[in-house]
C-alpha cells in the first residue's frame, strides 16, 4: 500500500484533495472516496455485488463495501452508476437519494478502438482455431459474471446464425 493511502486513509490527513485545491481543482473524482470533503466530489461506482450478494464476496471485499464505500458515498456530491441497475441498487439497498446518481453507461473510444481488418485477425483465428462467425463473451464465470445471458442469447439467434460460435 502507498504512502499516500496509509496517511490517507490510516491516518485521515487529506493528502490529496488539499494538493488537488492547492493546484486549483474544483472538482475531485476520486476512485477512493476521500474522509475529507474539501473539493466537490464525484465518485464513480461499477456495482453493489457484494451487498446484493455478500456470498460472493470476500470478508475482506465485503468490509471495503460497507466501511469504506458505503460511507463514502455520504461525503460525495455526485455518484456515476454505470448501468441502470447499479443505480437501482445504490437506492434500494444503501438509500441514496436518487438525485444524487447519475447513470453513465461505458462506451469505447472509437478514435482508439476500431474493427481490424482480416489481415489483423487472421492469425489470431488461425491461432485459436476460431470459427468464422463467433460471439464473444469476456469475463470470468464468476456468479456476477452470469453467462447465461449470454448463452441465452446466443441460442435464440435466427437460423442464418447458428454457425456462430461461443468464444
Amino acid at each position: 500500500e502507498s504512502l499516500v493511502n496509509r496517511a490517507e486513509w490510516g491516518l485521515g490527513l487529506p493528502l490529496i484533495e488539499g494538493y488537488l485545491a492547492l493546484r486549483g481543482a474544483d472538482v475531485y473524482h476520486a476512485h477512493r472516496i476521500p474522509r475529507h470533503h474539501w473539493l466537490k466530489t464525484v465518485t464513480t461506482v461499477y456495482d453493489l455485488f457484494p451487498v446484493v450478494h455478500p456470498e460472493w464476496g470476500t470478508p475482506y471485499l465485503n468490509e471495503v463495501y460497507s466501511k469504506m464505500i458505503r460511507p463514502g458515498l455520504e461525503r460525495v456530491d455526485r455518484i456515476i452508476a454505470i448501468s441502470s441497475h447499479t443505480k437501482s441498487d445504490l437506492i434500494e439497498y444503501w438509500k441514496v437519494p436518487e438525485s444524487k446518481i447519475d447513470v453513465v453507461l461505458l462506451g469505447v473510444d472509437t478514435e482508439s478502438f476500431r474493427p481490424m481488418g482480416t489481415h489483423e485477425t487472421a492469425p489470431v483465428v488461425e491461432r485459436y482455431g476460431l470459427a468464422e462467425r463467433f460471439f464473444l463473451m469476456i469475463g470470468p464465470f464468476d456468479p456476477w459474471s452470469d453467462p447465461a445471458p449470454s448463452l441465452k442469447a446466443l441460442s435464440r439467434l435466427p437460423p442464418d446464425c447458428r454457425d456462430v460460435e461461443l468464444v
